[in-house]
Order: structure tokens, then C-alpha cells, then sequence
């Protein structure tokens, strides 16, 4: 069955090897050296960074938002993460991978002999099923599972049942796993949600951030077309 991409959200996260505890004391610094990395591609003002501070030490941090809200960069003391809202197209991707590659560089000056214990790319798309029915979702399920479920609504008290499919793939010797969550979107009964958790460990044989990003679409679209989804060209 054909679907179209309505909408993308995706977040990037690295994981430290060690807590950085000169956070507590640098993270205005982080901001600085993250905003002279950023600034000369994409707007940064100053309502747009933002430090925070608590008694415990996971609750220092030091954020960026980019894209009025659509793009979060943080820095906490055990990881830095990148949040992606709203995606629309593959330039919003391109963008997306381009100011993950700059934080990685203004890391690399803050924390040049920082080491990851892994790496993490979590995508959530909102994928439209083409079709006229507006059941489509779980006519796809159900067809995909063999409609072999014991379960019956009745006995919980429901008057409809919505089942999903769950997959995860791992390679140890290269040091990676992808796993897979599809279901029904609330949404709409002609659109699924699936998402997607790539996991990469500091030494996998996913070197780059490109490495990571083409490997977890690769997976990614592999799984949707294994399932039987086909992208609309």
C-alpha cells in the first residue's frame, strides 16, 4: 500500500561516556561557543538561548531554539540532545543533519577529549495511507498479522480493537540496533503512526554522523517495505 510522509519528527541524541560536571560552571560558555558555530547559517537571538540550574546536577542544562520552536539543541550533563519537530520534506532534513553536524563540532571544542557511549536516532512519521477507506489502517494491520489475534474487545469492556507491530533488528558485531513500533494513528483511520529507535554504540561501525543518519533510513524504509508500505514517488 502507498503512503505519503505528512508529517517527521526526529531527535538525535549522544551520550557521554562520563558526566560533564564542568557544566555547572560553563554553561554560559556553552551557549557562547555554540552561538559562534551557529550563528552565521541560522538565527540565534538572544530569547533563544536559555541556561537552567537545580540542586541536582542532571538538572543543569544549556539550550538553543532554533526554527521558532521546531528545533531544540540542549546540553545536559550526561548527553546532548537535538530535537526536530514538524518535518515536511527532505530539505527539512538536510537542514536538520547540517546543524546536528555544527553542535557536534562546537561539542568537540567544549569537550575535545569527550568520549560517547553510544549514539541514538529516534524518528516519529505520521505516514497517510492512500486509500479510500477510512479504515485503512487497521484493514493493513489486521491483513498483516493474519487477523489471528485471540484477543476480543468484548472482554475488556470495548467495542473495537486496534493491534500494531513491533520488530527490532540488531547487529552485534557491528554494535548497533534498530527497532520498530507501527500503529494506528488516532488521528485519522487512514494514517499509521510508525516510529523508530537506532541505537549506536560508541565504537559501532557506524562512524559519522552520516554513517548513523543513511544507515537508520536505509533500516527505516527497508522495514516499511518489507511490511508492504511504498512510499509515493
Amino acid at each position: 500500500m502507498q503512503y505519503e510522509t505528512s508529517l517527521l519528527d526526529i531527535v538525535y541524541e549522544a551520550v557521554f561516556s562520563t558526566p560533564t560536571f564542568k557544566l555547572a560552571r560553563e554553561n554560559v560558555d556553552v551557549l557562547s561557543i555554540f552561538y559562534q558555530h551557529l550563528a552565521p547559517g541560522y538565527l540565534v537571538r538572544p530569547s533563544d538561548m536559555q541556561v537552567s540550574g537545580g540542586t541536582a546536577l542532571s538538572d543543569v542544562k544549556a539550550k538553543i531554539t532554533l526554527f521558532r520552536g521546531n528545533g531544540v539543541l540542549e546540553v545536559a550533563t550526561d548527553r546532548f540532545s537535538a530535537t526536530f519537530t514538524n518535518l515536511v520534506g527532505e530539505r527539512d532534513i538536510e537542514t536538520i543533519k547540517d546543524c546536528v553536524t555544527i553542535s557536534l563540532s562546537a561539542l568537540a571544542e567544549w569537550l575535545p577529549t569527550m568520549t560517547y557511549r553510544e549514539h541514538v536516532i529516534r524518528s516519529a512519521a505520521h505516514l497517510s495511507l492512500l486509500s479510500d477507506s477510512p479504515s485503512a489502517a487497521d484493514d493493513f494491520l489486521n491483513n498483516l498479522m493474519g487477523n489471528k489475534m485471540a484477543f476480543r474487545a468484548e472482554g475488556f469492556g470495548a467495542s473495537k480493537s486496534h493491534f500494531g507491530v513491533k520488530a527490532d533488528f540488531e547487529n552485534p558485531e557491528e554494535k548497533w540496533i534498530v527497532n520498530f513500533d507501527v500503529f494506528r494513528s488516532w488521528i485519522s483511520g487512514n494514517m499509521l503512526f510508525a516510529n523508530s529507535s537506532a541505537i549506536y554504540q560508541g565504537d559501532s561501525a557506524m562512524k559519522t554522523l552520516e554513517d548513523k543518519a543513511a544507515h537508520s533510513r536505509t533500516v527505516f524504509n527497508s522495514f516499511l517495505t518489507t511490511i508492504g508500505l511504498e512510499a509515493k514517488v
